[in-house]
């Protein structure tokens, strides 16, 4: 960990006003989890986790981190539980929603995962991609409408750093033609082709 990392995770943990002696400790093994992190040892960082000393203000960063371990080993029903776990407690990392409708979405709970990546969105964390979640959710859910304007959110944002606008308007133009598809007259299907598709 770089000595601007270590400052700043030392400055964090004073302001939550953790005591010297448990900063240490703690900040020491969360330097390890971070590193076991992202060298890819997550079962190793679990293992970390599960040992450190927890009180009222490092249970819900360590809920957090052992949610986004189980979640990188694809262990999502319980990443979900440390996830869900971590907001209860107050915790509120600029990622922790997403990270949720992650490991929800990726369990098939629809419903919840879309509310996550929505919150994400508004709180601006990777919006584009947030609401490209909520899009295609809503889209397998078959509100075809309601997709619709989302991908059209998405096509009005000014910046694209996670590169879905392309995505969008090609599941925006699959809705159109599943729709388009569906009516009897020839003619009418045509001219819907070619303003929508």
């Amino acid at each position: 960990m770089s000595k601007l990392k270590a400052g700043l995770l030392g400055v964090w943990f004073a302001l939550l006003g953790f005591s010297p002696s448990v900063m240490a400790d703690t900040k020491s093994d969360l330097s390890g989890v971070y590193a076991l992190y992202k060298k890819g040892a997550y079962a190793q960082a679990i293992d970390v986790l599960s040992k450190i000393k927890v009180d009222a203000k490092t249970r819900p960063v360590v809920e957090n981190w052992l949610g986004l371990c189980q979640s990188r080993m694809q262990a999502f029903d319980k990443a979900i539980v440390h996830f869900e776990r971590s907001l209860q407690l107050g915790y509120r990392a600029e990622d922790l929603e997403y990270e949720l409708g992650q490991a929800l979405y990726a369990s098939n709970q629809l419903k919840p995962a879309r509310d996550r990546f929505n919150q994400a969105a508004a709180k601006g964390f990777k919006k584009a991609a947030s609401l490209y979640y909520v899009g295609f959710i809503t889209q397998v859910l078959e509100d075809y409408p309601e997709a619709l304007q989302t991908y059209e959110k998405i096509q009005s944002l000014k910046e694209d750093p996670e590169k879905v606008k392309q995505a969008a308007l090609l599941q925006s133009a699959e809705i159109w033609f599943s729709i388009t598809n569906a009516l009897k007259d020839e003619k009418e299907k045509k001219n819907r082709i070619k303003s929508k598709v």
